[in-house]
């Protein structure tokens, strides 16, 4: 019986017998599992759609690799970079010196006893009436105040021959006799207008 079985063997009819087999267990039966490399796999032949999404990992790309190009314009924030890794900027020009808050300013004493206020010292301002019994102080700039802030306040600025109401608070009038003229007084915690020493300045 072996005798006639190995007449049968010939090399046609064994491979014939192994291409069946292969037809009807697929491809699977010749591939182990986990035996594909790189060898296997065709250059520039894996695409986009082979990867699964978020499957590839920050571990999985070299170092020193990603360049510019790679990076979407725009799209990387500050927070993306390590303290200090950031360099600082050139220092910008600077500006021109600051200007005076304001030249419109004056120190009024007033010696009382019926003499008249007048200007002390002083920037922008032009003079002072102060009528006898009247009280109120009329001042006059060398400019237009209208639309200005003007701040007066009883002080001392010479303690030598002049009054001071105690506890005195101003009224300002502006565009008394004229765009560049307001009318100021002072008032005693009861009420009554008094003669003062006072700082006044205009702020435009």
């Amino acid at each position: 019986m072996l005798a006639n079985l190995r007449s049968y063997l010939t090399y046609s009819n064994v491979m014939a017998t192994v291409a069946v087999f292969v037809a009807l267990g697929g491809t699977s039966y010749a591939i182990a599992t986990g035996s594909i490399g790189s060898r296997e796999i065709e250059n520039n032949s894996v695409g986009t759609k082979d990867l699964r999404n978020n499957g590839v990992r920050g571990r999985d790309v070299r170092n020193g690799t990603i360049r510019s190009g790679d990076v979407g314009d725009g799209s990387l924030l500050s927070a993306d970079f390590m303290a200090g890794q950031l360099p600082a900027g050139e220092r910008g020009a600077q500006g021109l010196p600051g200007q005076d808050a304001t030249k419109l300013f004056a120190y009024i004493r007033d010696p009382g006893l019926a003499s008249n206020a007048f200007v002390h010292y002083g920037s922008g301002v032009t003079g002072i009436t102060d009528p006898v019994g009247d009280n109120a102080y009329s001042v006059n700039f060398d400019r237009s105040v209208t639309n200005c802030v003007v701040l007066a306040n009883a002080g001392v600025g010479d303690p030598a021959g002049m009054s001071l109401g105690k506890a005195a608070t101003p009224f300002i009038a502006l565009n008394e006799g004229g765009p560049d003229g307001i009318v100021v007084y002072f008032t005693d915690p009861n009420g009554s207008i008094v003669d003062t020493a006072f700082m006044i300045a205009a702020f435009c």
